[in-house]
């Protein structure tokens, strides 16, 4: 079978993490309140748009009390004017414009994303 690749085992060059994607059949996402706050996450989506890569939506709930992974409340980490300068400037180090890439991501997520 295939091996699975998993980010949090290699986020000391992002460029590797890349070609990581690139070299993927799938992206899988795990979608939590925070994953679209994270540099190395919007790296990974934009990369494997841009490759053609799959995205799989996966939703996990652990119990009833956990909070409800809504879109539209997750969507406003995607404005620009939003991001922090730390998540720009990791983008802008592997030649992503966060102004063109969010948007990008914000439409391609939303479309595959779990409700």
């Amino acid at each position: 079978g295939e091996q699975p690749f998993l980010d949090s085992n290699n986020l000391k060059d992002l460029t590797k993490l890349q070609d990581a994607v690139r070299d993927s059949k799938a992206l899988v996402l795990i979608q939590s309140q925070n994953v679209l706050t994270r540099p190395w996450c919007l790296i990974e989506i934009h990369t494997a748009i841009q490759a053609g890569i799959p995205i799989v939506p996966v939703l996990l709930k652990r119990n009833s009390q956990d909070e409800e992974y809504k879109f539209e409340d997750v969507k406003r980490q995607l404005d620009v004017s939003n991001v922090d300068e730390v998540t720009k400037e990791e983008m802008e180090k592997v030649g992503i414009d966060p102004a063109e890439a969010l948007p990008l991501i914000e439409k391609v997520v939303s479309s595959r994303i779990s409700w």
